[in-house]
């Protein structure tokens, strides 16, 4: 059963249909469609928006098609929901963390502080490895594989400690020097900055990362020795 609906603008309806703009045309279907599997029975129902350019004569009935604004108009009746397909965690969401720091003052004016850090590590995505999909029938790809969600895999965790040794000097009542010593991941681990996340290869020979593979790591165990001078 296919059922056109008029365009109209009226004044106090609670629903109406607004006309389009000035350079297009559009007309909406709704269809409904009984399909049968055994005993059961299921109604679906469908909004088509069906969109013609009057200066180019172009209609997306039959396919997507670009705009004489340069706007791409996708196909009718394909059903795309931008959001749930891009539905995900952020980039920057860590499911736990947890962060310790202190300060110890130890006798002979040394002072001893430390930052320890543990957290889940950050998501990513999976991508096509070839020809991802025209979801939405406007000629753009999407290359990251939305059937498996956005930022649906976490990378390995994250840990790390940073460790500073100070220690005070004195030279008579106005003059002091502070001698620090730092390091930072101190336990020089190789905390992941980029995963793989192209599906694996067919061939077993092939030197191609494997997916979720660490691609890059941040910096390992670093020193330094500085000093301040206060008077």
């Amino acid at each position: 059963m296919q059922t056109r609906a008029s365009l109209f603008t009226g004044q106090g309806d609670l629903c109406r249909l607004k006309r389009p703009a000035r350079r297009y045309s559009s007309v909406y279907v709704i269809r409904l469609r009984n399909t049968y599997n055994g005993a059961f029975a299921q109604d679906n129902w469908k909004m088509t928006t069906l969109v013609s350019d009057p200066i180019t004569g172009l209609s997306n009935a039959g396919g997507a098609f670009t705009a004489s604004n340069g706007n791409p108009v996708p196909r009718a009746g394909i059903l795309y929901n931008g959001p749930k397909l891009d539905k995900g965690p952020s980039d920057l969401a860590v499911d736990h963390a947890l962060l310790i720091y202190g300060l110890v003052q130890l006798p002979w004016k040394v002072d001893l502080s430390d930052i320890f850090r543990a957290q889940s590590g950050f998501h990513y995505s999976a991508s096509f490895a070839a020809n991802p999909p025209d979801v939405d029938g406007d000629n753009n790809f999407y290359g990251l594989d939305f059937t498996k969600g956005r930022n649906h895999f976490t990378a390995p965790p994250f840990v790390n400690l940073d460790v500073r040794i100070a220690k005070r000097f004195d030279f008579g009542e106005r003059a002091t020097l502070f001698a620090y010593l730092e390091f930072f991941n101190l336990f020089n681990r190789g905390n992941p900055a980029a995963v793989n996340g192209l599906p694996p290869e067919t061939n077993p020979n092939s030197n191609a990362p494997k997916f979720g593979q660490v691609l890059q790591v941040l910096p390992g165990r670093e020193g330094q020795v500085g000093i301040r001078i206060q008077f």
